[in-house]
């Protein structure tokens, strides 16, 4: 295992937003304190009610290199953000906190990052569920070894050959810090933000082997089918339509925003459905085929995202 001193200056921060994940901690920020080149941890505790807190501090007092930041439960944007404020190092990195990662993950990421002159890189990554199954995510191993920022932004609209998780991915920090840009205070918070920074990415580096290991569990947050869930993921969706729309990039990435909101749509169906067989209630296909149609509704520029939600409540949600 790498050992860090105070000499050493990172030019990697890995940013942890973590909340009552006892079970899962010690193993993600193992594999943290492993990488193969000097990085700085942060650990962001939003607010845990658990031991998890105290596992932070404990990596913490065992190693220079490893900050820990507490702050009362604001959610994984807020955490998101307190990281990045947290460092000065050039790049920034975001793993979840039930997740782990290659001992060389901040190596290559970096390398890629320095060898094509980018300003993020994307590594492939490998998901696993609590049942063992695992598969590897064919993206982006069918990329090039670069890409031009416009490219990667249409891309990641798409949210297909590059998805739109902040954490398989390096960030030159300066994109966050140098336009204020954060995470807001929802659930898929990444998908409202990573337009933002692809569209001020000179070039965006690819690394084809898998580097970071995706744990899907069937009790975590973004698992859960919940009214908020629902509504968060119409919010950030709108975000990234209004965004679009703001910059004037709307028309040339209709196509990929139009996809990416049939792909929710799709979801929300298969989610009305099974919620109607679970509570056995009437007419589960009509109901999905509704909320099918409304949630396509976000994929017109003038589309109300608050009356969207309302749509979707009245059918069940």
């Amino acid at each position: 295992m790498r050992q860090q001193g105070p000499v050493d200056a990172p030019q990697v921060a890995i940013v942890v937003p973590f909340y009552n994940v006892v079970t899962y901690l010690s193993r993600c920020v193992d594999s943290l304190v492993a990488q193969t080149i000097p990085v700085e941890i942060i650990l962001v505790d939003d607010g845990s009610t658990d031991a998890s807190g105290a596992i932070a501090d404990w990596y913490a007092a065992k190693h220079d290199f490893v900050r820990v930041v507490h702050q009362p439960n604001r959610g994984q944007g807020s955490a998101r953000n307190a990281g990045i404020a947290a460092t000065r190092a050039t790049f920034v990195a975001f793993v979840d906190s039930d997740d782990h990662v290659a001992p060389d993950y901040a190596k290559k990421l970096l390398a890629a990052i320095r060898r094509t002159q980018a300003d993020i890189a994307v590594c492939a990554y490998t998901t696993i569920t609590e049942y063992g199954f695992r598969w590897r995510a064919l993206m982006p191993r069918l990329l090039p070894a670069a890409l031009t920022g416009a490219k990667a932004l249409r891309l990641s609209v798409r949210d297909v050959s590059i998805k739109s998780y902040s954490w398989n991915k390096l960030f030159r920090r300066t994109l966050f810090t140098d336009r204020s840009i954060t995470f807001p205070d929802i659930m898929f918070e990444d998908m409202a933000t990573m337009p933002r920074l692809f569209s001020r990415a000179r070039r965006v580096a690819t690394v084809k082997q898998s580097l970071y290991t995706y744990c899907r569990r069937s009790g975590s947050l973004m698992r859960t089918f919940t009214p908020k869930r629902i509504a968060d993921n119409i919010t950030a969706l709108a975000m990234v339509r209004d965004y679009l729309i703001d910059t004037g990039h709307f028309e040339a990435y209709r196509y990929s925003y139009t996809f990416l909101v049939g792909k929710f749509a799709l979801s929300m169906a298969m989610d009305t459905f099974h919620m109607h067989i679970r509570r056995r209630l009437a007419k589960p296909f009509p109901a999905a085929w509704s909320a099918f149609r409304h949630a396509l509704e976000l994929s017109k520029p003038a589309a109300d995202p608050i009356a969207t939600i309302e749509a979707l409540a009245r059918r069940g949600m």
